[in-house]
C-alpha cells in the first residue's frame, strides 16, 4: 500500500472513530459546561500556517519520468460556522506555495571511446502557485475542550504562477553553458501540449489536530486537470499553525 492510500485510510478511520470518542470523552460532564463547549465550538475561526508541501508529477509520456517536488507553503485559512448547533465548518482562504526541484546527470560524448568528454547536467527549476480552497470540516472536541480533530473534504483552485527552469551543461574545461526556459512560453517548450496550464481543479482530503491554538495537520490531493497534456498531479502536506 503506498503513502497516499495509507493516508487516506487514516483519515477516513479517524472520521469516522471521532463522534464516538467525542461522545465519550464529554459523558460525565455537566449542562453548564456542555453548553459552554458547544458555543465555543461552533464559533468562527482563522488559521495561519506553514506547510511542508511534496508534489508529484506522474506522467503517461512515452519515455519520461515521474518526478517529485519540494516546497514550502503559507497558508491563511477562515472557517464560517454552518450550524448554530453542531461544530460544521465552510472552510476557505489562500495557500501559496514555493516549490524547488534539482537533479544532475551525467553523461558520455561516446561510451565507446575512453578519452571522450564528460558532459555533465544540471537541471533546476522552481515554481509559485497560489490556491483557494472550499471545504467542508467537522470539528470533534476531546477531553476538557482542550484538544479536537478536524477532518475535512474539498475542492481546490489552484493558479499556476510562476515556472522557470534552468538546464547548465559543464563539461571537464569549466566553460559553461546555460539554457533558460518557461514552461508557460509554447517557443520554450517546443509543443503547446508540454506548455503548462495556468489553472487546475482539484479534489483534497485531510485532518488537523488542534491542542488549544496550537494546530498540526496532514492533507492529500490530486487533480482532476493535467498540468500538462499526460501530466497529472498529487500533493501530500504536512502544516503547522496557530488559530485564532
Amino acid at each position: 500500500m503506498n503513502n497516499s492510500k495509507i493516508l487516506l485510510t487514516a483519515i477516513l478511520a479517524i472520521s469516522c472513530a471521532m463522534p464516538a470518542a467525542a461522545q465519550f470523552a464529554n459523558t460525565g460532564n455537566t449542562t453548564t459546561t456542555t453548553t459552554t463547549r458547544v458555543a465555543r465550538d461552533i464559533n468562527p475561526y482563522d488559521r495561519v500556517s506553514v506547510s511542508y508541501v511534496n508534489t508529484m508529477l506522474s506522467t503517461d509520456v512515452k519515455n519520461a519520468d515521474d518526478f517529485s517536488i519540494n516546497g514550502v507553503g503559507i497558508d491563511y485559512i477562515h472557517g464560517f460556522s454552518l450550524s448554530k448547533s453542531f461544530p460544521l465548518y465552510l472552510e476557505t482562504g489562500v495557500k501559496a506555495t514555493l516549490s524547488f526541484y534539482s537533479r544532475e546527470d551525467c553523461a558520455f560524448a561516446n561510451i565507446w571511446d575512453d578519452d571522450a568528454e564528460n558532459k555533465d547536467f544540471k537541471t533546476t527549476f522552481q515554481t509559485l502557485s497560489a490556491a483557494i480552497p472550499l471545504n467542508l470540516a467537522y470539528k470533534f472536541t476531546l477531553t476538557n475542550g482542550e484538544v479536537s480533530i478536524v477532518p475535512y473534504l474539498g475542492l481546490n483552485f489552484k493558479f499556476n504562477i510562476m515556472a522557470n527552469g534552468k538546464e547548465v551543461y559543464e563539461p571537464d574545461d569549466d566553460d559553461k553553458e546555460k539554457e533558460k526556459y518557461d514552461f508557460f512560453d509554447k517557443k520554450d517548450m517546443g509543443d503547446k501540449d508540454a506548455c503548462w496550464k495556468r489553472f487546475q481543479l482539484g479534489w483534497h482530503i485531510g485532518a488537523g489536530l488542534n491542542y488549544r491554538q496550537f494546530y498540526i495537520g496532514l492533507s492529500y490531493g490530486t487533480d482532476f486537470m493535467e498540468l500538462a497534456k499526460k501530466v497529472n498531479t498529487s500533493t501530500f502536506a504536512v502544516s503547522v499553525g496557530y488559530n485564532f
